[in-house]
């Protein structure tokens, strides 16, 4: 009889301990499921996913397509900053963000200015582009730009033997 009883009482210890183990494990599971939600909201996002959150949104327009976006992406994502980069039809392109982290690109926008300020050399190496860094179609609207401004034309043609 003492041997049935102590048998009964170490399998309910054993069923306790085990509901523990299971709440214990749920819960470490929800907590890095949560950690991993939080930390998909940061950093950039498809269009969808962006406009998704109930906050306010805002942008800013870069007319020039020679900013390095891999160094600004990286930037911001450091930042924490919720982002989304749009490419418009005509060249300009898009950096989407909420209104609430304004303060937080206002701060990165006057750090790459006082960055530009102090020392321009540096700041453009850190922030432009370089020529291996362009797409093929920068590459020929530089080369473009660059022609029509040195001006080699032929200005007066004259007949004789070819060489």
């Amino acid at each position: 009889m003492d041997q049935e009883r102590v048998m009964d009482k170490g399998a309910r210890v054993t069923l306790e301990t085990g509901k523990h183990l299971f709440q214990f494990f749920a819960f470490v599971l929800s907590q890095a499921a949560k950690k991993y939600r939080e930390g998909k909201l940061i950093g950039e996002q498809s269009w969808k996913d962006f406009n998704q959150s109930p906050r306010s949104k805002d942008h800013i327009e870069f007319e020039e397509a020679e900013i390095n976006f891999d160094k600004l992406k990286k930037e911001l994502k450091k930042s924490g900053v919720t982002f989304h980069i749009k490419d418009l039809k005509n060249g300009v392109k898009q950096v989407w963000f909420e209104t609430i982290n304004q303060e937080v690109i206002a701060e990165a926008a006057k750090k790459v200015m006082k960055d530009i300020i102090t020392d321009p050399k540096k700041a453009k190496e850190k922030y432009m582009k370089e020529a291996n860094e362009l797409t093929p179609k920068q590459q020929i609207d530089n080369i473009k730009k660059a022609s029509k401004k040195t001006g080699e034309s032929v200005k007066k043609k004259t007949k004789g033997k070819s060489v």
